[in-house]
């Protein structure tokens, strides 16, 4: 199954409401999450979020298969993770060409970015800016009940 994967974030004062949310292939919402953040980076807040969210397919919404002789896991699920911080579609296409051998994460960023270097290199994630303005929208709604 084909999944997409929308992370949306609200900035309100002090705090910034944060939302994920998962449709599969129907455009059905099968599983949302939201809440709020005290974090005042946007960016940062993004990336807790998407490695939060990311976690989760992998361990509840993936499903997992064993070949009868070598017990290897079959990926038969896809996701897509859409978000507004671009900077994380262009490191993951560095990591799946092969070209982030170089790529060293600096700053109060770093274990964010780490979090998330797992995901770059599996061929079922895949990576993407946000233009959907429906499934934007709606994730924008469940931001905003984070803060609430």
């Amino acid at each position: 199954m084909v999944y997409r994967l929308y992370v949306e974030t609200v900035k309100q004062g002090d705090n910034i409401g944060w939302a994920y949310a998962f449709y599969n292939h129907q455009d059905f919402m099968v599983y949302k999450r939201f809440g709020k953040s005290e974090t005042q980076n946007v960016e940062q807040v993004i990336l807790e979020v998407s490695t939060a969210a990311l976690t989760y397919f992998e361990r509840s919404i993936r499903r997992r298969y064993y070949d009868e002789h070598f017990s290897t896991r079959i990926d038969e699920d896809y996701v897509t993770l859409f978000t507004h911080y671009p900077e994380i579609a262009k490191v993951a296409e560095k990591f799946k060409s092969g070209d982030a051998k170089s790529l060293g994460f600096m700053g109060d960023d770093k274990d964010l970015w780490e979090g998330l270097m797992p995901f770059f290199v599996q061929k079922t994630m895949m990576f993407e800016n946000s233009t959907d303005e429906r499934f934007i929208a709606q994730g924008q709604e469940l931001a905003v009940q984070g803060l609430k």
